[in-house]
């Protein structure tokens, strides 16, 4: 049987004779909805564009429907293929669960687990060293790690953990679970060039608001004479990450407001004016509250308990340097 449009349909007794619907094609249907391209979904579940492709046109013979609305730009969800989404999302993660749950119990850690945390943060090396180390000793399980500044609602968007500072959480949820995993402490720096155009730190008395670089929100990171500072014009260069101001920092751009784990052990970095106080703020990790677990967080936990100096670790630079040993130790002394 064919439709107007030319493609090939099948009646109820056609349809019957195909069996069930296999959970596979299901689950491809939804990679696909929830990625909005075939290579993309392809991509996510490591398996040819063809397989997805044949997947989806199986599903659709077999409940006889278009579930997509292909074009050149774009694909969208029919009125059937949004039915069937809202209805096997649903489904399909409840299936999940149960496996998850059932190879728990067999002491296996599956599943993906799912981590957000600050950019700057995600690009240390020793967060991917926990992730190396995580991987290695559950290889079962995927890893989406969700770098970004936006506080992400991890129970309503579905993430296992999140690691913040705790200056820009939101108020304390019931919701959550937390632990602090580290302190890290925010100073000014800036580069050895910018200190010696200048003619040295006995000429850097006082702090311009040209002169600053700063992250967006930094009012609720400085205090004191900072803060006054920060009262009397807009920086120079407002950012949403560490790492850009870093970047600027490093280029004799001004002086940067940044965390000990970003410059920590680097020696072309000097902390600069330190009367105008510093900040200590606690590192930390929330999870859902709930009375079952999964197995693949409850490792994660664990594993990072065994790294109490989590960041500490500095972004690599061209050439190796040694693990740090405090987190709250400056990369220079502002004598130096």
């Amino acid at each position: 049987m064919w439709d107007p449009g030319g493609r090939r349909t099948h009646s109820r007794n056609e349809r019957a004779q195909r069996g069930n619907l296999k959970l596979t094609d299901l689950q491809t249907f939804l990679r696909v909805a929830e990625t909005g391209t075939f290579a993309d979904a392809a991509r996510a579940l490591r398996v040819p564009k063809s397989t997805v492709t044949r997947r989806v046109e199986r599903l659709e013979a077999d409940l006889g429907q278009a579930l997509l609305v292909r074009s050149a730009r774009a694909i969208r969800l029919s009125e059937a293929g949004r039915f069937v989404h809202d209805q096997a999302s649903t489904s399909i993660a409840e299936l999940d669960s149960l496996e998850q749950r059932v190879r728990e119990q067999a002491g296996e850690v599956t599943g993906t687990l799912k981590i957000t945390l600050p950019t700057d943060l995600a690009g240390t090396a020793e967060f991917a060293a926990l992730v190396e180390d995580y991987q290695a000793r559950h290889p079962r399980v995927r890893v989406h790690v969700v770098a970004t500044e936006r506080v992400i609602d991890i129970v309503e968007e579905g993430f296992d953990v999140a690691i913040r500072p705790r200056v820009i959480l939101r108020p304390a949820d019931a919701s959550l679970q937390s632990r602090t995993i580290a302190d890290v402490r925010i100073a000014l720096y800036a580069s050895r060039a910018f200190v010696k155009a200048r003619g040295g730190l006995q000429h850097i008395q006082t702090l311009e608001p040209d002169q600053l670089l700063a992250q967006a929100g930094a009012s609720r990171v400085a205090d004191g004479p900072l803060a006054e500072a920060l009262a009397r014009g807009t920086p120079r260069v407002v950012s949403t990450d560490f790492g850009s101001i870093l970047a600027l920092v490093t280029c004799g751009t001004g002086i940067g407001m940044l965390p000990s784990y970003l410059v920590e052990g680097r020696d072309d970095l000097i902390e600069v004016l330190p009367e105008l106080g510093k900040r200590v703020f606690p590192l930390v990790m929330l999870w859902p509250a709930s009375r079952h677990i999964a197995a693949r967080l409850r490792a994660f936990l664990d594993l990072v308990a065994e790294r109490p100096r989590f960041a500490s670790s500095r972004v690599p630079r061209q050439r190796a340097q040694p693990m740090a040993t405090s987190i709250a130790r400056p990369a220079k002394s502002a004598g130096t």
